[in-house]
């Protein structure tokens, strides 16, 4: 299962971030909490790739053959406590699909 991360919305403040170097400094840590989480779902391997500016693509793969339902559940949590916990820290709009 492949889900996008895009933090941000690119108004001006968003643009700002670009312009510091924030944004960047902003995507580092976001990667780091989706690691952190991921290692709280021992069913799941999970791989980051940098997309577009503001784009993470996160890679979710099961560690062994488990129903295809029981996969998407553990899933969808993950990108659901992925969503939560980066609005709760970071203040930045997340937007998961």
């Amino acid at each position: 299962m492949v889900g996008l991360i895009e933090v941000g919305n690119f108004d001006a403040t968003s643009k700002e971030w670009i312009k510091s170097g924030k944004l960047g400094e902003l995507i580092k840590k976001i990667r780091e909490v989706i690691h952190s989480i991921s290692k709280g779902y021992e069913n799941l391997i999970c791989n980051t790739i940098d997309m577009d500016i503001g784009i993470i693509g996160v890679i979710l793969q099961p560690v062994n053959e488990n129903k295809m339902k029981k996969f998407e559940d553990l899933s969808n949590d993950f990108f659901e406590v992925i969503s939560k916990e980066i609005k709760r820290n970071y203040n930045v709009r997340v937007t998961v699909a």
